[in-house]
């Protein structure tokens, strides 16, 4: 039977594919909690009015046996329109993949003719693809094949706990001057009050309950949402709620004296944790609630017998927490013609500089508000 392929464009699409994809990723061996539809249908709804959804889904039969969520943007620059098909960043960093069931070895070739046969867009790019993937092992020869110019580049880095031995071990690990510094933040937040960590929803702290509180925190903090073009906080709701259904929630909060002063968000998937977002008061930075939070998740993995804890962000100070790194890659598919190559270049010349400039917006915000609140230290 021929594989067919379906483009699907609306949110309550993606709910109606809900089983049919859990059942494609039971069969893919990643272990990215980013692919499963708990994560992308809330993202994709937070997006939804920047990007137009095109998720393609291929079938063998009634079987899903692969899926390649793509999200579509539209660029102008001198009259020169631009569409590109990406998996979307938006202030985090997700990894992204194609889901591609390793038993039907024909799924690859069905997405790429039908994206070959689909003059809408000039450029294809996943961002974040783990090294190990099998798209990237795969790709280059089926891009060929389908008449389609092929790059990979490295993208990000990330870094990762793999629980040792026992806590004492890893702890051991350790700086001496960070488990100093988890120590002397500990005694200052005592000095404020009873110092305590909630988990939702495992101590009984109703979703609703722990992303408010969680939410109280971020509005103290650096990272405030300041985008209200894009609801974070209704994504983070909606987050939450559907993580807790599928038992992969673990939202830690800090409190000092009844009150919340910091927070971790995590997704716990097929025994790894993965720490997703994560806030302090700058009011109580004196005590390093970040680093003290961050302390007592760790422990808690290695207490539950968690394989890895997994960062999402790339700031060097995570190095102090682990050594050990995994890499990404931005795979990139278009047309090989002369004009092609012309918008490529056009594109990421624009790109380059919309960058420099959301960077450099972020960081006066970031020095804004420490200074706001009298606190010149680096986030924890």
């Amino acid at each position: 039977m021929a594989l067919t392929v379906h483009e699907l464009d609306s949110v309550d699409a993606l709910e109606q594919l809900a089983d049919d994809w859990r059942a494609l990723l039971a069969r893919v061996a990643d272990d990215s909690p980013y692919l499963t539809p708990e994560f992308m249908i809330p993202w994709a709804r937070m997006l939804a009015g920047r990007y137009r959804l095109c998720l393609l889904a291929v079938r063998d039969g009634a079987q899903l046996v692969g899926l390649a969520p793509l999200f579509e943007r539209r660029l102008a620059k001198w009259g020169v329109a631009y569409v590109v098909r990406s998996f979307p960043l938006h202030g985090l960093s997700p990894p992204f993949d194609w889901m591609l069931d390793p038993a039907q070895p024909l799924a690859l070739d069905a997405l790429l003719a039908h994206l070959r046969a689909d003059a809408r867009w000039q450029l294809i790019e996943l961002l974040n693809v783990p090294a190990g993937s099998p798209s990237i092992r795969l790709m280059p020869a089926a891009c060929a094949r389908h008449g389609l110019a092929f790059e990979s580049q490295p993208s990000l880095t990330t870094t990762y706990v793999c629980m040792a031995e026992s806590w004492d071990a890893y702890q051991n690990s350790l700086p001496r001057a960070l488990r100093k510094s988890v120590r002397q933040g500990q005694r200052r937040l005592a000095q404020t009050g009873a110092v305590r960590v909630l988990r939702c929803p495992q101590d009984g702290l109703s979703v609703t309950e722990g992303v408010n509180l969680a939410l109280a925190v971020i509005a103290n903090s650096w990272k405030r949402f300041d985008d209200e073009a894009v609801d974070w906080p209704g994504f983070l709701r909606e987050l939450a709620e559907r993580l807790a259904a599928r038992h992969m929630l673990c939202l830690r909060l800090l409190m000092v004296a009844d009150r919340p002063v910091a927070y971790h968000f995590e997704l716990d998937y097929r025994g790894n944790l993965h720490g997703l977002h994560n806030a302090y008061d700058l009011a109580l930075s004196a005590g390093a609630p970040g680093a003290v939070l961050l302390f007592d998740a760790l422990r808690d993995a290695h207490q539950r017998g968690c394989g890895r804890f997994d960062f999402l962000g790339t700031k060097q100070y995570l190095e102090r927490w682990a050594q050990d790194k995994r890499d990404y890659c931005r795979l990139r598919l278009r047309d090989d013609g002369a004009l092609a190559r012309l918008k490529t270049l056009l594109f990421d010349q624009v790109a380059s500089a919309r960058k420099a400039r959301a960077s450099q917006q972020e960081e006066a915000q970031r020095v804004a508000r420490l200074g706001r609140t009298g606190s010149g230290q680096a986030p924890q």
